[in-house]
This record gives structure tokens, C-alpha cells and sequence, in this order.
């Protein structure tokens, strides 16, 4: 080691910085030939004397680094780096043993450099808070930066579907090159338009201020949210109901509280996991490797496909069984009986809504004033052929569905179809039986009941989040699209088989007008009632604006 090299100073909390000669220093250590030092937020803090002891200068900055030392390269990071001893801003620096981690053989330097402050941010947020797995969608915040590349690099390469929030659109090749969708939202109020209907299941959040309440709100039941910045502000509004009715965990990270042996392995395991752009590195399954350039999400545009099976498909060939060995959170039993839980309350929501709608479809074919649209197109439909109510919905919902995949190019989904076939085989099943038969009860009261029964029944199956009706579905495409209001979409849907099935001799009248109107208004009194009065807990599809005038779900 040199007895005088050069090194970047500070004089004063908050004084200029300046390269001055120093002597070596008496402090004990392994001298290190810095090649490279990083430059990030904590070297900003020391320097306003917000982090360290700021009587202890003049001193040389810079908590990370690497560098050589005895013909092997280390990455220098922690041991009171630039806090509480001098930096690796300098040419030379005396590193405690503990901060030494030696860099893997075939690893380049410049990639190692990042696995102090950022690699092992990444790999701890990643791993133990986000608990991150191939089944999670996942949110970065400030995806483009230094730490969110690396956060977004590694919770892609854990096989899940993660997007990335930048502030321009020309930061969207950065994010697209770590493995995510990129999103472009420069306020708090636009990402939550974007991200309103993705279902994230887990959000990295770096900036704070009014984004980390938007979060709260956008996460899906049993979400985590794990915090590790506050580059927006260092004040957030959190809406306390959201949090705990939704069962958020939330979570934050500061390295500088880490023990020396967790640094070290969160370190060490950083060095394979993180890579600098341009670099190969890896990406979400299902991602072509030439996709940079591809224009950021903005807002009021839907999500784009992701190629669900092609993503499955390759975790099933890397066959990822890979633990982090620095860990201490592991999936406990517990978790797994939760996620049981969880389950089965979803698939108890849903199968009561579906009993619920069915028998207020039974009600209104039975009062004989006229039914919902869909019941009259497929009565109509088998005074014509030998089928029955189940099969036309079916063949409604196929129809519906698969004008949703083309125009949004995504995969078709299976739990429409599945809750049109089973609700209009409850309804075939009743009107077999006909428990009302020779009943006294006065028709209007009928549909009256028959009313409530098919809106309570739209708002299980809603708040049960499993099987959202194909016709709602294609309505609510034809909003994102068309920028209709939502009952237009719906409108035109249903005015499409009322007459349709109309023409081929269904039942209209009184009872169609209650459907129409009846409905569609008692659905969201009746979640807020479920939600509010009731405590059951809704695990439907996160808010979606264009549904909030009565979307039925059944």
C-alpha cells in the first residue's frame, strides 16, 4: 500500500468535496487497491451529516466499492465504510476482514461492483421481505434506478410477472432490459390508473410520499409491501382500513442496520445475481431477449399479454428449487394452511353467488313477466334447438371470451366460462324440479325476490374474485377501447341479446326491466353491505373505475 494516495474528502457537514493527498491512514485492515467506488444516496447522507458521526472529519467518503488486494478481487462494502472510517473514494483503502467478499472467478469486476449497496438491497428485498415467487405479479417503483434495475433483475429472474414504474418514456429501455414491463406514471394518481388492474401481489416501493398510499391501495389480499426508499418524500398517507382489512404486510429495509454476517451473504449472493446494463442478464420468463425499444405501458392503455404458458413452460425446465441461504424467512406451515384458508373462503364466495344468481334466474323465469337478457337469448334459442340453458350460456361465454383474447391478445380465460356453464346448469336443475310449481305467491313478489337474489349472487361472485361473467368482461374492454361508459359497453351487449333472442321467441317484459335496472344498481350497495356490515373480506380483481356503476360479476 501507498503511504500517500489520493482520496475525496470532507471538511465540514455539507462542505464542498475535494481530491486531496493523504497519508495512510493508522487504522488496522487489509489494504485494497480500489478499481472502482460507488456513488449512492448514502454517500449524500454523510455528507449532510445525516448518517455517521459528523465530528469525525475530515474524512474520506464512499461505503462500497471494488478493488484488489494480494492478486484477488474483492467487493468492499460495510465495516463502517465511509461512516465510521475512511471510504473507498480514495485509491487505496484499509477494509475490515468482514467487508471483504471475494468476487466469484469469471466475474468481471465492473459487474461486481454493484453488489454492495445495490446487489445486496436486491437480493434481501427480493428473498426474505418480498418472499418473492414465480406466482407473484410484482410493482418497482423507480424501476430505471440503480437499486430498482437490480430489484427488478433478480425478482424477474425468481420466474414472476414484474413491472417497472418509470418517470419518461425514455427510461423504458432500461426497465424492459432488467426483464419488466415498463409503466410510465410521473404522478402518484397515474400509476394508479395503470396498475389498478394487474392484481400486484407485491410492490418494491423506493420513492414514498403519496405513491406508497396508492400502493396500499392497489395491492391485492395478503399483498406485501416492502419499502427500502423515499426518493418522492419521506411523508405517506396510509389508508389504515385498506391495510389491515386486506391483511398487507408491510415491510422496510435499511442496510445499515443489517449485521455484518447477513451483509456479507446478501453480498456474496448479489455477486451472481446482479449484472450492469447491456450485460446478459436475466429476464421474466416468456420475454424475448430482443425487446428493448418497445414503447412503455402509459396510461389509460390495458396491460399487454404475457405469455402465460410459455412462462410456465420455462419455469418447469429451469425446475427452480433454489433457496437463499442467508434467509431467515421461510415458507413456514403456517403459510401454507393460510393460503388454504384463503382458498377456500374465495371458492365459498364464489359457489353461494353462483346458488345465489342461479335461483334468482329460476325466480324470474318462473314469475313469467320476462327474464335477463342472457335467459331470454337462450330460451329463444331452444324453442329452435335440442340444448339447454347451460349449453347456450356456454356457447355465449366462448363467444365472449374469445372476442376478448383476440382484441387484447391475451390468454383466453377459463373461469367465465366455467361460472356461465355451471350457473346455467343450476338454473336447467330448478326449472327441472320446479319447486315453485303451483306456488300461491303473487309473480310481482317473485321477481321482486328473483331481484335480489341475482344481485346479492353478482356480488359474492365479484367480491370472490374467481369467474367475473364474460359479458362483463367484454364490456369492460369495450370501455378501454372505446372509452364508453360502462353501462354503454354493457348496454350494447345485452340489447344485443334481448333482441336477438326476442326475435326467436324468448320472454320479455316486466321482469327483463327489473334485471336491467334492479340489478345492475343493488350489486355495489350489496358489496359495500358484504365489505362493511358484514366483514367478509373481498378478494375480487382490484378497483377498475369503469366498474364502479354496477358491474355484474355473475
Amino acid at each position: 500500500m501507498a503511504e500517500r494516495f489520493r482520496a475525496v474528502r470532507l471538511g465540514a457537514p455539507g462542505g464542498p468535496l475535494g481530491v486531496e493527498l493523504v497519508d495512510r491512514p493508522a487504522a488496522e485492515g487489509v489494504p485494497v487497491r480500489m478499481a472502482f467506488a460507488g456513488v449512492n444516496p448514502v454517500g449524500g447522507y454523510v455528507r449532510d451529516g445525516t448518517v455517521g458521526d459528523p465530528t469525525c472529519l475530515p474524512r474520506t467518503l464512499g461505503v462500497e466499492g471494488v478493488g484488489e488486494a494480494d492478486g484477488q478481487w474483492y467487493t468492499v462494502y460495510g465495516g463502517g465504510l465511509g461512516v465510521a472510517r475512511d471510504g473507498t473514494w480514495a485509491e487505496w483503502v484499509l477494509a475490515p476482514p468482514e467487508a471483504l467478499v471475494a468476487v466469484p472467478d469469471g466475474l468481471n469486476p465492473t459487474t461486481a461492483a454493484r453488489a454492495g449497496v445495490v446487489g445486496s438491497t436486491a437480493v434481501r428485498v427480493v428473498y426474505d421481505l418480498g418472499r418473492i415467487g414465480p406466482e407473484d405479479q410484482v410493482l418497482v417503483l423507480g424501476a430505471a434506478g440503480g437499486t430498482g434495475t437490480a430489484v427488478t433483475s433478480v425478482a424477474a429472474a425468481r420466474g414472476a410477472a414484474v413491472w417497472g414504474q418509470v418517470g419518461t418514456p425514455a427510461k423504458g429501455d432500461v426497465v424492459a432490459d432488467a426483464g419488466a414491463e415498463p409503466l410510465v406514471a410521473a404522478t402518484a394518481e397515474e400509476l394508479r390508473a395503470l396498475v389498478a388492474d394487474l392484481g400486484i401481489t407485491v410492490a418494491f416501493d423506493a420513492l414514498g410520499a403519496d405513491y406508497t398510499g396508492v400502493l396500499v391501495d392497489t395491492l391485492t389480499p395478503y399483498g406485501r409491501l416492502v419499502s427500502y426508499g423515499v426518493a418522492a418524500g419521506d411523508r405517506a398517507t396510509l389508508p389504515m382500513r385498506a391495510l389491515y382489512r386486506k391483511n398487507l404486510t408491510l415491510a422496510g429495509y435499511g442496510g445499515a442496520a443489517e449485521p455484518v454476517d447477513r451483509v456479507r451473504a446478501a453480498v456474496g449472493q448479489a455477486s451472481w445475481r446482479t449484472s450492469p446494463p447491456g450485460h446478459a442478464r436475466p429476464r421474466r420468463p416468456g420475454v424475448p431477449a430482443g425487446r428493448r425499444g418497445r414503447r412503455p405501458r402509459r396510461v389509460g392503455e390495458p396491460p399487454r399479454a404475457r405469455k402465460g404458458p410459455a412462462r410456465r413452460a420455462l419455469l418447469m425446465r429451469r425446475n427452480i428449487t433454489d433457496r437463499n441461504p442467508m434467509s431467515t424467512v421461510k415458507s413456514q406451515p403456517t403459510d401454507r394452511l393460510d393460503a388454504v384458508a384463503r382458498r377456500a373462503r374465495v371458492i365459498g364466495k364464489y359457489l353461494v353467488g353462483c346458488a345465489f344468481f342461479s335461483v334468482g334466474a329460476y325466480l324470474f323465469i318462473h314469475s313469467e313477466l320476462g327474464t335477463d337478457p342472457l335467459d331470454t337469448f337462450a330460451l329463444g334459442v331452444l324453442r329452435h334447438l335440442p340444448l339447454t340453458v347451460g349449453v347456450v350460456q356456454l356457447v355465449v361465454a366462448v363467444v365472449c371470451v374469445g372476442i376478448v383474447a383476440v382484441w387484447t391478445r391475451k390468454r383466453p380465460l377459463v373461469a367465465p366460462l366455467f361460472t356461465f356453464f355451471f350457473c346455467g346448469s343450476l338454473i336447467d336443475l330448478q326449472l327441472r324440479v320446479d319447486w315453485l310449481r303451483g306456488s300461491a305467491v303473487p309473480p310481482v313478489v317473485i321477481l321482486a325476490a328473483g331481484t335480489v337474489a341475482c344481485s346479492y349472487g353478482s356480488a359474492l361472485i365479484i367480491m370472490s374474485g374467481f369467474g367475473i361473467r364474460s359479458i362483463d368482461l367484454l364490456a369492460i374492454t369495450i370501455v378501454r377501447n372505446w372509452r364508453w361508459p360502462f353501462w354503454a359497453g354493457k348496454g350494447l351487449i345485452e340489447f344485443t341479446l334481448l333482441s336477438t333472442g326476442y326475435l326467436l321467441g324468448g320472454p320479455a317484459g316486466l321482469g327483463t326491466v327489473f334485471f336491467l335496472v334492479g340489478v345492475d344498481l343493488l350489486i355495489q350497495p350489496l358489496v359495500w353491505v358484504n365489505d362493511r356490515l358484514l366483514g367478509l373480506i373481498n378478494h375480487g380483481l382490484p378497483r377498475v373505475p369503469e366498474l364502479t356503476p354496477g358491474a355484474s360479476a355473475a
